[in-house]
């Protein structure tokens, strides 16, 4: 799959420098989530139901781990993630039925939700950061002059 992203430099040059750096982030985690909550609720929809669990525990999240952090060069920047929860939860087990084991035959949940949602999420964003970009900026630049 090929795609072909413009706009975003002039966008990240607002969301870097012409609006707090709070803002720009509030920005940024509404449209990832709003754009990868289809995705949540069909993977939900489509994991075997067992005991329940494994639907109810897929969610969309920002990741704020130290190493994220470190990495993390730019202030308009965010890392958002959709799947199963796991760590060191009840649930640490969503791989295996996702690709399944030497005993278990793969229950593929999460993939095709991805294949399924990937270009609606894409045009989710194309539809809607632009419009709330300049939006928060407009708000911040009429605050500004105040």
């Amino acid at each position: 799959m090929k795609v072909k992203l413009t706009g975003f430099r002039e966008l990240d040059r607002i969301l870097s420098e012409e609006m707090p750096q709070a803002t720009a982030k509030r920005i940024l985690r509404k449209i990832a989530k709003d754009a990868l909550e289809p995705m949540a609720d069909r993977a939900a929809a489509m994991a075997p139901e067992d005991e329940g669990l494994l639907a109810f525990s897929v969610s969309v999240g920002e990741q704020r781990t130290r190493r994220v952090k470190k990495e993390r060069e730019r202030r308009s920047s965010i890392d958002m993630a959709m799947g199963p929860a796991g760590g060191t939860g009840a649930l640490q087990y969503a791989s295996f039925v996702e690709f399944g084991t030497n005993d278990t035959r793969p229950q593929p949940y999460m993939r095709p939700a991805w294949d399924g949602g990937k270009m609606a999420a894409l045009e989710y964003v194309k539809d809607n950061l632009g419009t709330a970009v300049r939006q928060a900026a407009a708000r911040h630049a009429k605050k500004a002059a105040r």
